[in-house]
């Protein structure tokens, strides 16, 4: 009995330790969008909206559709998606996105 108390301690402080120091990084989440366009919502990289007339997709802050994975980075991350390798993709995610389809209008919802 002694023995447990004694490992319990320093393992609560481990774990503390970690989550604490996965809470400080930068974490690299993707933005869900919802939009209108005078074109197709595929000539923007999105989808229609199955019963309502309007665009959907998911992207960063480059204004980029979200690739591989759902986070992002420049690299890997840990599986919450944060202290990746290289940092997250920067930019601002509405102008960026705009900025990416010059030709088309776009207006979010």
């Amino acid at each position: 009995m002694r023995l447990r108390s004694v490992l319990g301690v320093p393992c609560a402080v481990l774990v503390i330790g970690v989550l604490a120091q996965d809470s400080a990084a930068a974490c690299c989440k993707a933005q869900f969008i919802r939009f209108k366009t005078n074109g197709f919502c595929e000539t923007v990289d999105a989808i229609k909206h199955e019963y309502y007339a309007y665009c959907e997709t998911t992207i960063c802050a480059d204004g980029k559709r979200i690739g591989k994975g759902r986070y992002c980075a420049q690299g890997r991350c840990n599986v919450f998606g944060c202290n990746c390798d290289g940092g997250c993709r920067q930019g601002d995610w509405e102008r960026s996105f705009r900025n990416r389809y010059p030709k088309k209008q776009i207006w979010f919802i």
